[in-house]
């Protein structure tokens, strides 16, 4: 491949669809330029120019770990791999130099490969690992490996393990044609999310939770610039205000019809500025209690750049809808985001964004929200974010009542 361009492997999250519109939409807000080679099994294949991995999984949402890959080998090189590592090798493009004690991981994933290569691979983990500790034991250095029964890490192991501090994880992916290797150069700070998660003084449950990793993909995807005014008019307990401070955005309006809803995002949004980042003091964040259909009368007309948001889904389910109890539901709630996308009609700038969730009720069937088409009738296109019909990208699991349905649709 090219050689002023790189290749970075992004392992994808939960899921891969979003994770891949968020990366996108990442790269083309920081005006990188991109070539996605291939991406397959929650694997993306990436050729951009010399990134700063760090900053960039600062970012980032829905990315486990970013790698870099700096070697690509023929299919026929899977049988030398334990040999491959000698220590020159390990020291040249793995360990710091000045590593008396080597902390190091291997794992392998496939994007793409060919069934019969990835067991042939898997099944030289144990011996690749051992070859390199019998390596540098060899030249008197002392090795420490996590001992797991995968052929992955999780990015926890790395982190609770320092490897990326002292040593390294060694990553193999198997792809259709090719062996890539590479190493991995930052993993996803699951222990900050979890912080602003579970540690902010309110979490809602009753009124369900916006997961932090899920609201910071969907910031992202919304694309605007970090001077943008950004606009959740269902702002819950104001997940979507803190993840937008923690990007760096400093223009924030959450308004809500709950007087609940504004006392919980008030008192996380002061935990999140006392407690976790006092930079964001400088922030303007406006918290009021209007009904979304009156937000045009607090806010000037095209002054927001993009609305992020989940809106009311419904009352909590104890079972699963039958489809007339969902078509029920669902005309209840098309009349309030019909009358909730007029007032974003008139609020967001021209080229604003709006990224929303929509319940899509699982039954026999799953039941959408049918707005899609009176959205675009009102001056808005709707983007791709994935290859499905919809456009749009599904949440959950099979065993949710509803799904989270994510759109995104900017004003013409």
């Amino acid at each position: 491949y090219n050689k002023e361009m790189k290749m970075y492997m992004f392992l994808l999250g939960r899921n891969p669809d979003l994770s891949l519109a968020e990366l996108k939409s990442v790269f083309l807000r920081l005006s990188l330029p991109f070539k996605l080679i291939q991406h397959a099994g929650g694997v993306a294949l990436v050729e951009t120019i010399d990134l700063p991995i760090e900053s960039i999984n600062t970012i980032l949402g829905g990315t486990v770990k970013i790698g870099t890959i700096l070697e690509k080998l023929p299919l026929s090189a899977i049988h030398d791999l334990p040999d491959l590592f000698i220590t020159e090798v390990l020291f040249n493009e793995f360990f710091a130099k000045e590593l008396k004690k080597v902390e190091f991981g291997v794992s392998i994933y496939s994007c793409g490969g060919k069934h019969a290569d990835i067991i042939k691979t898997t099944d030289l983990h144990s011996e690749i690992t051992q070859s390199i500790k019998k390596e540098l034991e060899s030249h008197g250095i002392k090795s420490h490996f996590p001992q797991i029964r995968e052929t992955e890490l999780s990015s926890a192991s790395v982190d609770k393990n320092k490897l990326l501090k002292k040593g390294a994880e060694i990553l193999i992916v198997v792809t259709q044609d090719s062996l890539l290797v590479g190493k991995t150069g930052a993993v996803q700070e699951f222990e900050a999310f979890s912080k602003r998660d579970f540690g902010r003084p309110v979490r809602d449950m009753k009124s369900g939770v916006m997961p932090p990793k899920l609201t910071r993909m969907m910031i992202n995807i919304a694309q605007v610039p970090l001077k943008s005014t950004l606009l959740d008019p269902f702002c819950g307990s104001g997940t979507m205000v803190q993840e937008a401070l923690v990007l760096g955005y400093r223009n924030i309006v959450a308004t809500d019809k709950s007087e609940k809803a504004i006392r919980d995002t008030q008192k996380n949004t002061d935990w999140y500025i006392s407690k976790i980042n006092p930079e964001a003091q400088s922030a303007q964040v406006e918290i009021k209690h209007v009904d979304v259909k009156k937000i045009s009368h607090v806010l000037q007309p095209n002054s927001v750049q993009a609305i992020v948001t989940e809106p009311y889904l419904g009352p909590t389910l104890k079972k699963r809808l039958t489809p007339q109890q969902a078509n029920h539901s669902i005309k209840e709630l098309t009349d309030l985001y019909l009358s909730a996308w007029k007032q974003f009609h008139t609020v967001l700038a021209p080229r604003g964004s709006v990224v929303m969730i929509l319940p899509a009720f699982q039954g026999h069937i799953t039941s959408y929200v049918e707005i899609l088409d009176d959205i675009e009738k009102m001056g808005f296109t709707q983007e791709q974010l994935s290859g499905s019909q919809r456009k749009s990208v599904l949440v959950g699991t099979g065993r949710d009542y509803v799904l989270r349905e994510i759109v995104k649709f900017v004003k013409r």
